[in-house]
């Protein structure tokens, strides 16, 4: 998977990108993803915002479905959670323009630029990671624009219950 999770677009664009997360390291351990957004206020009184991040299509590559299987946003939230409220699951009419796949994305905001500054999680339910020799990995579609340098989104994992959490991407940033 590493080869693959190197390739990701960590570059903002016009289109959808594909991801996937190695998370073997977690096996048997009972866990969660998040996808962390960052947006920081330079100091000017002038806001220096895009978009946000768009992410659709989140599934357990191998092993048990603990968690709907994939995550398509469909049915609003679920399970999933937010902190700090930024995050929102609906029809983009803005970023994006629209769901990678059906009418539901979840995003940072769904009809607006994000607000600054941001510190937010999307929160996946907990899950048991499958035995390690199954190659474990959160695959997800994303769509993100961001402005200033400050502004960036990566991949965390939390095995305490959202205590505590570890980066297990590289940044997205513009």
């Amino acid at each position: 998977w590493e080869s693959i999770s190197n390739q990701m677009n960590k570059k903002g664009g016009d289109t959808w990108s594909y991801g996937l997360v190695d998370i073997s390291n977690y096996a048997g351990s009972t866990v969660q993803i998040a996808f962390y957004f960052q947006s920081v206020n330079d100091g000017t009184s002038t806001p220096d915002v895009s978009s946000g991040w768009y992410i659709d299509d989140v599934s357990l590559v191998t092993g048990p479905y603990i968690f709907d299987n994939p995550e398509d946003f469909e049915s609003g939230f679920g399970d999933w959670s937010a902190d700090e409220g930024t995050w929102e699951v609906g029809v983009p009419s803005s970023g994006a323009g629209s769901a990678h796949s059906g009418d539901n994305c979840a995003g940072t905001n769904l009809d607006g630029n994000f607000e600054e500054p941001s510190n937010s999680r999307l929160v996946s339910p907990p899950f048991i990671v499958p035995h390690a020799s199954q190659n474990s990995a959160v695959q997800f579609w994303h769509w993100f624009s961001f402005n200033s340098s400050g502004d960036w989104g990566e991949i965390q994992v939390s095995t305490d219950s959202g205590q505590t959490w570890e980066a297990v991407s590289s940044r997205f940033a513009n």
